[in-house]
């Protein structure tokens, strides 16, 4: 009778881990990304405004630069080569100090309108403006699902070098419409946590 026991407690730990670990598509998500991390000054309603016009500035000047990448590292090439712009362009619109940065920055489980994306470390365009003790915003940059007008999502991330697979991935929903991932996401950023200790 321990025999059965201790076998069903290792099914069921292997089907818990299999639920919860990434497969190679989720994994690989993390290498195609590029996201894009606004911190506000602070938590007040006109810093806030300011944060999404400073986004929406931002945008504007990457769209042209990030025209026709075809992968994260050329798209991060190009950003980091006009630093310094996406910095004077943050500062000038916010009206206090800016840093921007390109590295890697640890997520948690995302949903946006297009996608869902796992909890986990991405290569990241982080914005800090004034002492960056507000309320964040952030999308994803490449492929360029955070511009409203980026059209079909479907190739914009086949374009990019998203795989079908992977794009299923972060784009399937479940009958209510809610992304069929989210559920495994979460569960997975719970066990890094857990775990990480």
């Amino acid at each position: 009778m321990r025999y059965l026991y201790s076998l069903a407690a290792t099914v069921l730990a292997a089907a818990v881990l299999f639920a919860v670990f990434p497969s190679s598509a989720e994994s690989e998500v993390y290498d195609e990304v590029l996201r894009l991390h606004v911190i506000a000054a602070s938590d007040s309603a006109e810093d806030q405004t300011i944060k999404l016009a400073v986004r929406d500035a931002l945008l504007a000047v990457t769209e042209p630069i990030l025209a026709g990448c075809e992968s994260r590292d050329e798209a991060a090439a190009r950003l980091d080569a006009v630093r310094p712009l996406l910095a004077r362009t943050a500062a000038e619109t916010a009206g206090c100090p800016a840093e921007v940065h390109l590295g890697w920055e640890r997520y948690p489980t995302r949903t946006y309108a297009a996608a869902a994306l796992p909890a986990g470390e991405y290569l990241s365009l982080r914005v800090v403006l004034g002492a960056g003790e507000g309320e964040n915003w952030w999308c994803v940059l490449f492929p360029p699902l955070c511009l409203s007008a980026a059209g079909d999502t479907e190739t914009v991330c086949l374009e990019a070098g998203l795989t079908p697979e992977q794009y299923r991935l972060i784009t399937a929903s479940g009958q209510d419409g809610t992304p069929r991932y989210r559920i495994k996401f979460k569960l997975l950023e719970l066990f890094e946590e857990i775990f990480a200790h």
